[in-house]
C-alpha cells in the first residue's frame, strides 16, 4: 500500500468490538517472569546488552487506531494517537524485555518528506528490561526506531498551500475578486497544474494521447463548453478522449488519483485553514436547526460469532419521506436517506441492534452542544433484538441506475476489462417500520442516563413498545406534523443554474465603496481605468447575487477530529469528554468555524449556510467551482472501484464538492440542502488534504459534450423521482414497485407518476445551462 496515492476518507466510522477499554494500552504486557540478573546490571552493561538484544528484535506494528480492524490507508499519521499503538515483538530475547512508545515522528516541515504526502512515519520504541524500576533513568533503556508506511496520504503534503504560492500577492487579490469564474480558474489552474507536473515527473502510469490536430480540436471545444483542456485534465488524471481508428473513445485512469491540494480561495479571510473543515456542535441559524432535527447518527451492531461481542458501523441518515396512513393514525413507515457505503456495512442476518441519535426540538440557536454522550439535548434511541432486521431494511440503492454500461464508451481494451463494471451513485434509502418494534427492546438515553420514561406514550418502562405511531413521532421529532418543514427536492442542478451558489468572495458593498474611494486619489489614468473596470465588475456581481442561496450540511462525524477538543482555549472545558472522543460523535455543519462559541453574532452574520469549494482537483466544469462529472473527475476513490454485493461500480453522474465540510468518519450520508429545505444531494467522502469532499447530486439535467468524449455525455437522471433519459431506477419507482397504491409526503398524488415540476425538458447543451 505504500505506493497508493490515497486521499479520500470514506466517512464510515467502524465501531470497535466491545469491551472498548481493552484497546487503550500502548505498552507490551508480557506474562513471563523477569530475569533478576538483568535488572541488577550497571547502566553501562544494560546499554551494551540491550543494544544487542534490540538489534535482533523483529518489531511489527499491529494496531494504530482504537479500531483493531482499521486499515492504514484510512488515517493520516498525524492523527495517530500514541495510546492506540500496539506492537508485536519477536526475537531470541524478547521475553526478557518490555517496551513503551517513546514517540512518533511526522515530518511536516519539508514537503519532500511530509508524511501527509508519503504516508510514512517513524515510531520510536523504548526498550528496557522487564520489571526494571530504573527503566526511566539514563542508560537503563535503549531506543529503536521502526519505519511504517502505507498510511493515508494525498501525494501533496500538509504544506501545499503554504509553500507553493497559489495565493496571489495582496496587490492582485482585488483584481482576482473582480474577475469572473473562468478568469479566476485560468489564474489558479496554471499554478496548480505546474505543481502537479513537477510532482508527476517520471510518472507515466496515466498517459492518454491525441494527435496534435485532434488535441487542438478537443481544446477548442473545451474552451467553448467550459471544460478542462486536454493537458490540464491529463495531469489531474481525469478521464479523457483517445482515438480508436476514426472513432473517439473514453479512456479512464486505472491507477491512483492525482494529488489534490486545498484552494486558497476557500480559506480567504480565515486565519486558520486547518479549521475550514466545518463548525462543530453549533447551529447558527434556523435552516441548520431544521436540518439537524431531521438528521440522525445511525449505528448498526452485528454479532461477531464470539460470546458477548459485537462489531458495528455508523454513518449519518436523514428523513426523506414517509408513507401516509389513510386511517388518521400517525405514520409508522419512514424512509431515511444515507450513503450506499453506510448500509453496505451491515449484515441483516447478524444485525442485533440499531440506534438513532438526534437532537431534541427545544434547543436555541448557537447553543454549543457537548459530545453526543454528554448532552441532555441529544437523545439516542436504541432498538435491540434479532427482529431488528425486520424494522430496518435497505430499500433502494443507486446501483446500475442507468441503462448505459460505462464500459461501452471506452476504448476496446478497457471496454473488455470493465465490461462487468456498472454505474452507481453513493446513495441508499433505508426503510424503517416502527410497527416492527413490537418484538424489540427499545430504550432512550441522554447524557448517559436512561430517559425512556420521557416517552411513556410510546414505550413501556420495561423497554417494550406501547404505540408504534407515538414512537415514530418521538424518534422523528414529530416530522409528520411539521408540514411546513418537510423536505423537498431541488429542481434545477447547480450545473444548470450556478448563480444560486456563485457567492461573493468578500462583502461586495464594502469592496465597492473602497474602490470608489480609491478613485478620489491622484492615480494615473491607467490605474484609474483599471479601478473603474473593477467597479463595473463588482457592480455586476452585486446584481447577480440577488439570486444567491446557499448550501446547508449537517452530519455526525466521530469526535476524534473535533478541532475544538484540541484547541488550547477550550480543551480544559472538554477534559472529561475528550477521554471518550474515539467513541463519541460531534454534531457538525459546513458553517464558518469562526462562529464557534461567539456571543456577539447577529442574524445578518449567520443568515447563510455555505457554498461549493474552489478546489481544482475534482472540478470538471471550469467556470463552476465544485461541480463535477464523476465519471470524468472522480470515477473511483483513491485507486479502488466501489464494490457492493460482489459487484464493482464506477461513480457515474453529477457530484458536488462542498466548501468548508471535510469531517471525519461518521459524517457519510450527510444531506445537502438549500435554504428552502430542498434536498440537493448526500455527502459521501472527505479529503482532509484538500479541505473538501464529494457529494452525490440527486438530480442532473445531463450535459451534451458534443462529441468531445465520443458518445459519452453526462447522464440525465433524478435519483428521487426518476424520469431521466436512459434511467432505469429511482426511489419513487421502487416505491411504485413495492407499494403501488400508497401516497407519501413527497408523492402526495401517488407514486405512479412523476410530479410535473420534475419532468425533464432536455439536456444542457453548454456550460451556461441553455
Amino acid at each position: 500500500m505504500n505506493k497508493t496515492n490515497q486521499k479520500i476518507l470514506l466517512c464510515l466510522a467502524p465501531i470497535a468490538s466491545m469491551p472498548l477499554f481493552a484497546m487503550i494500552s500502548a505498552s507490551c504486557i508480557n506474562t513471563k517472569k523477569a530475569n533478576p540478573n538483568d535488572i541488577q546490571k550497571t547502566p553501562e552493561q544494560k546499554q551494551s546488552d540491550l543494544t544487542k538484544i534490540a538489534s535482533g528484535l523483529k518489531i511489527k506494528l499491529t494496531q494504530f487506531s482504537p479500531y483493531p480492524n482499521a486499515e492504514r490507508n484510512s488515517i493520516y499519521t498525524k492523527n495517530i494517537n500514541q495510546n492506540d499503538i500496539k506492537l508485536s515483538i519477536e526475537g531470541a530475547d524478547a521475553d526478557r524485555i518490555d517496551y513503551e512508545i517513546y514517540g512518533t515522528v511526522n515530518d511536516n516541515s519539508d514537503t519532500a518528506t511530509d508524511s501527509s504526502k508519503t504516508g510514512i512515519f517513524d515510531i520510536i520504541v523504548k526498550i528496557f528490561y522487564k520489571n526494571d524500576p530504573k527503566k526511566d533513568q539514563k542508560d537503563n533503556f535503549v531506543l529503536k526506531t521502526i519505519t511504517e508506511n502505507g498510511f493515508r496520504h494525498d501525494g501533496i503534503g500538509a504544506n501545499w498551500s503554504a509553500t507553493t504560492g497559489l495565493k496571489p500577492q495582496p496587490s492582485e487579490i482585488d483584481k482576482y475578486i473582480a474577475n469572473d469564474q473562468k478568469q479566476r480558474y485560468e489564474l489558479d489552474n496554471k499554478k496548480y497544474t505546474e505543481i502537479l507536473k513537477r510532482q508527476q515527473q517520471g510518472d507515466t502510469s496515466y498517459n492518454p494521447t491525441l494527435e496534435t490536430a485532434e488535441k487542438e480540436k478537443f481544446d477548442k471545444l473545451a474552451q467553448e463548453l467550459g471544460l478542462e483542456k486536454y493537458d490540464s485534465a491529463k495531469v489531474k488524471k481525469q478521464s479523457l478522449a483517445v482515438k480508436e481508428g476514426s472513432e473517439t473513445k473514453l479512456y479512464v485512469n486505472e491507477g491512483s488519483e492525482s494529488g489534490k491540494g486545498p484552494s486558497w480561495v476557500d480559506s480567504l479571510g480565515r486565519d486558520n485553514e486547518f479549521k475550514t473543515t466545518g463548525l462543530p456542535r453549533q447551529l447558527p441559524n434556523e435552516m441548520y436547526k431544521t436540518s439537524a432535527l431531521q438528521t440522525f447518527s445511525i449505528r448498526f451492531d452485528m454479532k461477531t460469532g464470539k460470546p458477548n461481542e459485537t462489531k458495528g458501523s455508523s454513518g449519518t441518515a436523514w428523513i426523506l419521506d414517509y408513507q401516509k396512513n389513510n386511517n388518521g393514525q400517525p405514520a409508522t413507515k419512514f424512509y431515511l436517506g444515507t450513503n450506499l457505503h453506510v448500509v453496505k456495512e451491515f449484515d441483516p442476518e447478524k444485525l442485533v441492534a440499531v440506534s438513532l441519535t438526534r437532537i431534541i426540538k427545544n434547543v436555541g440557536l448557537n447553543t454549543v452542544f457537548r459530545l453526543d454522550q454528554f448532552d441532555s439535548k441529544i437523545e439516542k434511541f436504541s432498538f435491540n433484538g434479532d427482529g431488528v432486521k425486520e424494522m430496518f431494511k435497505t430499500f433502494y440503492t443507486a446501483t446500475d441506475y442507468m441503462k448505459d454500461n460505462p464500459a461501452d464508451y471506452m476504448n476496446s481494451a478497457q471496454k473488455a476489462k470493465f465490461k462487468d463494471v456498472q454505474d452507481f451513485q453513493d446513495f441508499a434509502v433505508i426503510e424503517v417500520d416502527f410497527e416492527k418494534a413490537a418484538n424489540l427492546k427499545v430504550g432512550v438515553h441522554s447524557n448517559n442516563l436512561d430517559v425512556t420514561k420521557k416517552y411513556s406514550s410510546a414505550l413501556n418502562e420495561n423497554w417494550t413498545l406501547k404505540n408504534a405511531g407515538e414512537l415514530a413521532k418521538a424518534v422523528t421529532n414529530d416530522y409528520e406534523s411539521d408540514t411546513a418543514k418537510h423536505v423537498k427536492i431541488m429542481k434545477d442542478s447547480f450545473l444548470k443554474d450556478y448563480s444560486r451558489v456563485n457567492f461573493p468572495l468578500v462583502k461586495l458593498e464594502k469592496k465597492l465603496n473602497s474602490l470608489k474611494e480609491k478613485l478620489t486619489k491622484p492615480y494615473d489614468d491607467a490605474t484609474k481605468k483599471e479601478i473603474q473596470e473593477q467597479i463595473k465588475k463588482i457592480e455586476e456581481q452585486i446584481k447577480n447575487s440577488a439570486n444567491l442561496d446557499s448550501i446547508y450540511i449537517v452530519g455526525w462525524p466521530l469526535s476524534i477530529y473535533d478541532w475544538v477538543l484540541y484547541d488550547d482555549l477550550y480543551k480544559y472545558d472538554y477534559e472529561k469528554e475528550a477521554q471518550q472522543m474515539r467513541w463519541s460523535y460531534s454534531l457538525w455543519t459546513n458553517s464558518d468555524y469562526r462562529f464557534f462559541n461567539r456571543l456577539d453574532l447577529t442574524e445578518e452574520d449567520t443568515k447563510y449556510g455555505n457554498w461549493l469549494s474552489y478546489s481544482l482537483g475534482y472540478r470538471t466544469f471550469v467556470d463552476k467551482p465544485g461541480v463535477i462529472d464523476a465519471f470524468l473527475g472522480a470515477h473511483k476513490l483513491a485507486s479502488k472501484l466501489f464494490e457492493y454485493q460482489g459487484k464493482q461500480y464506477f461513480a457515474y453522474g453529477l457530484q458536488y464538492a462542498p466548501r468548508h465540510y471535510a469531517p471525519a468518519g461518521g459524517a457519510s450520508g450527510s444531506s445537502l440542502r438549500t435554504g428552502k429545505n430542498e434536498l440537493i444531494g448526500t455527502y459521501f467522502a472527505s479529503n482532509e488534504g484538500a479541505k473538501t469532499g464529494l457529494a452525490v447530486a440527486f438530480r442532473s439535467e445531463g450535459f451534451d459534450y458534443k462529441g468531445m468524449f465520443g458518445k459519452y455525455n453526462l447522464p440525465q437522471y433524478d435519483l428521487i423521482n426518476g424520469g431521466g433519459k436512459h434511467q432505469q431506477s429511482s426511489f419513487r419507482e421502487e416505491l411504485q414497485k413495492r407499494y403501488p397504491n400508497i401516497k407519501t409526503a413527497l408523492f402526495a398524488n401517488g407514486v405512479d407518476k412523476i410530479p410535473d415540476e420534475f419532468k425533464f425538458n432536455g439536456i444542457i447543451g453548454n456550460s451556461n445551462g441553455r
